[in-house]
């Protein structure tokens, strides 16, 4: 019982209960929304476009009412993952031809390409993360089911 206790404090796919413009909206307009932003989450390939959508996603979750804490306590759980996945992108990306290192032990060389595809990988992966708790935080299950079934109909 111990375990679904700390279940109570994960923010992702939990809803919570709003009267915010985007609790009002339509289910279907929120998960084409979510759509529309993971499929710019992953097309984007620049630092710059890439901190403006995670920028835009926190300002989504602030035009919610949703509580930036409870969201980092639904994303601290999987920080582990994402620092090895971080740590083993630095570590295997390859060099660019005539690259500047900025360490070199052994084996090991680290250049500011790889540097520079972990700062993507964090950034894609945070406005990920945001985007789903905007969504399920937003929309009960039961609406979410909804919209997604109206979309899908012919």
């Amino acid at each position: 019982m111990a375990s679904l206790e700390s279940l109570r404090h994960v923010s992702i796919g939990r809803y919570v209960p709003g009267r915010s413009p985007l609790h009002l909206l339509d289910p279907r307009v929120k998960v084409g929304g979510f759509g529309v932003l993971v499929l710019l989450v992953a097309v984007v390939g620049q630092l710059s476009g890439l901190a403006l959508l995670l920028a835009f996603s926190l300002a989504l979750v602030a035009l919610a009412g949703l509580d930036l804490r409870d969201v980092w306590r639904g994303l601290r759980p999987a920080l582990p993952i994402i620092l090895v996945l971080l740590a083993l992108q630095l570590v295997y990306a390859p060099l660019q031809p005539d690259e500047r290192l900025l360490l070199s032990w052994g084996k090991l060389h680290l250049g500011w390409s790889a540097v520079r595809l972990a700062a993507v990988s964090l950034l894609r992966f945070g406005a990920l993360m945001l985007a789903v708790s905007l969504l399920t935080g937003v929309t009960t299950p039961g609406a979410l089911i909804r919209g997604v079934e109206g979309l899908l109909r012919p």
